[in-house]
C-alpha cells in the first residue's frame, strides 16, 4: 500500500516536472494579473490617470495630441477618473482633465499634459481594448477593465513566447516577470506593460541568434530594428538598454552592410524624435526649482561629486528602490509588505535562478557588453531625474523609483548569470587588496575630514 502510494507521488511529482516553466508562468501570470487587474482600484497604478487619457483618446480615435490643441476625448471619458476616487490616494490634480473645460465643435474636451509627447505604441493595446469595450456597452467603468486585460493580455502572451524561445536563463524572464511589481503594471493601462515585455521579447530574440551561433539575416535585423525603435519611442531615457545589438554576431569583414544598417536605425530613431517634438511639441515637465541646463554644466563639470550624488542618493533611498523593484503597489502613500515578505521575494528568486546549472553563450565579451547596458541605463535615468526632477545642487536626486531600474537589473542579471566568480577571482588575485585597500583610504579620508567639519 505504501510503495503504490509513493509511485503515485512520484509520477505526480514527475509530470510536474515536466511541465515546461514557459506554461507555468502563462497560467499563473494570467490568473494573479486577472486578479490584480480587478482587485487594484481604478487610477491606483502610478500615473494611470495619464495613460487611461492617452488610451482613451487613442480608442476615440485620436492617435496623436495636436500641438495646439493636446488630448482630445469625449466628456464621459475625460469626467470618468473624476468618478472613480474609490482608492486610499487621489493623484496630483495636475494628473486630471478639468471636468467643467467646454467641449469643441465636435463635442470633444482637450487638454494639454505631458503624456501628449509620447506617441502611441505604448498606449494603442490599452486603446484598442477600451474601444472593443465600448462597442459593447455605454458603462465606463467595464470599458475601463477591457484595457486594462487588453495590456495583460498582450504582455502576458509576449512574455510567455520570449521565455520559451529564449535559449537559457528562463529562470530569470520567469522570476522578472512575476515580480509583483511587474504584475502590478502589466494589469494596469501603464505604457510600462508593453515596454517591459517588448524589451523581454527583444532581449530574448537577441540572445537566441546569440546562441545558434549565425549571422542575423535581414529578415531579423528589420525585426530588431522595429523593435529597438517602437521600445525606445514608448519611454525615453532608456537607449542604452540597446546596446544589447552588439552581442549579435554581425559580419564586421562586409563593414558597409553593417555601418549602413545602424545608420539606417540612428537616423529613423533621430527623425521620429523631430517629428514628435514638430508635431506634439515638448511634453517635458521640470520641476520648478530645477534648472535642466544648469544642471547639465554642473554633472560635466563636476563628474566626481555627480558620482558621489548618485551614490548618496542609491545609499539613503535603498529601502524605497528596493522595495519599488519587487513590490511597492499604488500610487503614492506608503504602503510595505512584511520585512520577511522581502525577504522571500529576494531570497526564494536568487536560489531559484543559481540553482540551475546550464550551458550558456555568454563569453566574457557578452557579458561586459550585458553589464555596461544596465549600469549605463541607470545611469542615464539618474541624469535624467537630476536634471529636469531635483533643485539644483541639491546632494540627491529626487524622484527615483524603484520600477525604473527592472530593465537595466534584468540585463545586470543576464551579466553575472552562471559566472564563475571563484576561478575569476582566482584568476585576478590582485583586486580583493586593490578594493581593500581603496576602501581603508576612503575610510581614514572621511574620519579626517568629517573631524574637521565639526570642529573647524
Amino acid at each position: 500500500m505504501y510503495i503504490r502510494q509513493r509511485m503515485k507521488i512520484n509520477k505526480l511529482l514527475n509530470n510536474i516536472k515536466s511541465i515546461k516553466i514557459e506554461f507555468i508562468y502563462l497560467i499563473i501570470g494570467l490568473a494573479w494579473g486577472t486578479t490584480m487587474v480587478f482587485l487594484t482600484p481604478p487610477f491606483q497604478v502610478a500615473d494611470e490617470t495619464h495613460h487611461y487619457y492617452k488610451s482613451a483618446s487613442i480608442a476615440e480615435h485620436n492617435f496623436i495630441c495636436e500641438s495646439s490643441d493636446g488630448i482630445l476625448l469625449s466628456a464621459d471619458k475625460a469626467n470618468f477618473p473624476h468618478l472613480m476616487q474609490v482608492g486610499p490616494v487621489r493623484a496630483k490634480e495636475s494628473q486630471y482633465i478639468n471636468s467643467y473645460s467646454n467641449p469643441n465643435e465636435e463635442g470633444l474636451i482637450s487638454a494639454r499634459m505631458s503624456i501628449c509627447y509620447s506617441l502611441p505604441f505604448g498606449h494603442i493595446i490599452a486603446g484598442a481594448g477600451l474601444f472593443i469595450g465600448d462597442l459593447f456597452t455605454d458603462n465606463e467603468l467595464v470599458s475601463f477593465y477591457f484595457g486594462r486585460m487588453a495590456n495583460l493580455l498582450f504582455a502576458t502572451i509576449l512574455t510567455y513566447y520570449s521565455i520559451k524561445r529564449i535559449p537559457y536563463g528562463k529562470r530569470i524572464l520567469f522570476v522578472f516577470a512575476l515580480l509583483p511589481m511587474t504584475l502590478f503594471q502589466y494589469a494596469s493601462y501603464s505604457y510600462d506593460a508593453i515596454h517591459i515585455s517588448l524589451f523581454i521579447f527583444y532581449l530574448a530574440y537577441v540572445l537566441d541568434i546569440l546562441h545558434k551561433s549565425k549571422q542575423p539575416n535581414n529578415t531579423q535585423l528589420t525585426v530588431i530594428g522595429l523593435l529597438i525603435t517602437v521600445i525606445s519611442n514608448i519611454k525615453i531615457g532608456y537607449y542604452p538598454l540597446f546596446l544589447s545589438i552588439f552581442l549579435l554576431p554581425f559580419n564586421w569583414k562586409n563593414k558597409r552592410k553593417v555601418f549602413k544598417y545602424f545608420l539606417i536605425l540612428i537616423l529613423t530613431n533621430i527623425l521620429l524624435i523631430l517629428i514628435r517634438s514638430k508635431v506634439l511639441g515638448n511634453g517635458l515637465i521640470t520641476y520648478e526649482l530645477a534648472n535642466p541646463i544648469e544642471q547639465i554644466k554642473y554633472i560635466l563639470t563636476h563628474p566626481i561629486d555627480f558620482s558621489a550624488i548618485i551614490v548618496n542618493t542609491f545609499i539613503s533611498e535603498i529601502r524605497v528602490l528596493y522595495y519599488g523593484i519587487i513590490s511597492r503597489l499604488g500610487w503614492g502613500g506608503d504602503y510595505y509588505l512584511m520585512p520577511f515578505d522581502y525577504y522571500q521575494f529576494t531570497m526564494f528568486p536568487l536560489m531559484f535562478i543559481f540553482t540551475k546549472k546550464e550551458k550558456t553563450s555568454l563569453t566574457k565579451k557578452t557579458r561586459i557588453i550585458l553589464l555596461l547596458s544596465g549600469l549605463l541605463t541607470i545611469l542615464l535615468v539618474s541624469i535624467a531625474l537630476y536634471a529636469i526632477n531635483t533643485q539644483l545642487y541639491s546632494p540627491s536626486i529626487r524622484g527615483l523609483v524603484g520600477r525604473y531600474f527592472t530593465l537595466p537589473l534584468l540585463l545586470i542579471f543576464f551579466a553575472l548569470y552562471q559566472f564563475n566568480f571563484k576561478e575569476f577571482f582566482n584568476k585576478h588575485s590582485y583586486i580583493m587588496p586593490l578594493i581593500i585597500f581603496f576602501s581603508l583610504i576612503r575610510i581614514i579620508y572621511v574620519t579626517i575630514q568629517s573631524t574637521f567639519d565639526r570642529f573647524y
